[in-house]
């Protein structure tokens, strides 16, 4: 049986004035073909955000935690699939018997390409597959070192799916280096250098 939908180690939390309140911790959902799903529970159990957060539609102050990108899909029995992210291969799995195959994830934030591929077959000119998610910054925030050709705009659309969070991050990185000399102050939101630590603060 087809899996349609695949769901583990999912997080969401939401921004009060009285602290973060933890509505999933951990959830892992699977619905397979053919299947009716039923999620019950009493009021406020989480139920609605489970929902919307599998499809990414949970709305401020709420937001997705962190959780495991599955993809699973049919082939050649026997054959060995390559997972490319951004162009690099990150997984490998083997058909199995019944044609199906499944493979976990653990992604770090921004956006990612998943390319699918017979092993050895470039991806130009075949029948890969490819499929592109954004995975969100950790609430907390995270820190950034700059590699060569990036600058604010392209790293905020990167990684916030949103361009304008460059001001976010400019921001956020002035006020980590008036306390840490780590990170390094940003006098022209226009350039930053390889080599630079940055800030990523939560969405």
């Amino acid at each position: 049986m087809e899996k349609l939908i695949e769901t583990r180690e999912l997080y969401a939390d939401f921004n009060t004035f009285e602290g973060v309140v933890k509505a999933l911790n951990g959830v892992n959902v699977v619905v397979n073909e053919g299947e009716t799903y039923g999620l019950v529970g009493e009021s406020g159990c989480g139920k609605s955000v489970t929902v919307r957060s599998m499809m990414r539609i949970v709305q401020a102050p709420g937001r997705i935690a962190s959780g495991k990108v599955v993809l699973s899909g049919t082939g050649e029995p026997g054959s060995t699939l390559e997972i490319l992210d951004n162009g690099m291969v990150v997984a490998s799995v083997v058909v199995s018997t019944d044609g199906t195959w499944s493979v976990g994830y653990a992604t770090p934030p921004g956006q990612h390409t998943f390319t699918v591929r017979v092993r050895g077959q470039a991806t130009e000119g075949s029948t890969a597959a490819s499929a592109t998610v954004t995975v969100p910054v950790p609430a907390g925030g995270i820190s950034y070192v700059v590699k060569q050709g990036e600058w604010l705009v392209q790293l905020a659309r990167r990684y916030y799916g949103d361009p304008g969070r460059w001001l976010d991050i400019y921001e956020a990185t002035n006020a980590k280096a008036a306390h840490d000399r780590s990170y390094h102050k940003i006098a022209d939101p226009n350039v930053v250098w390889p080599g630079w630590k940055i800030w990523f603060p939560g969405p």
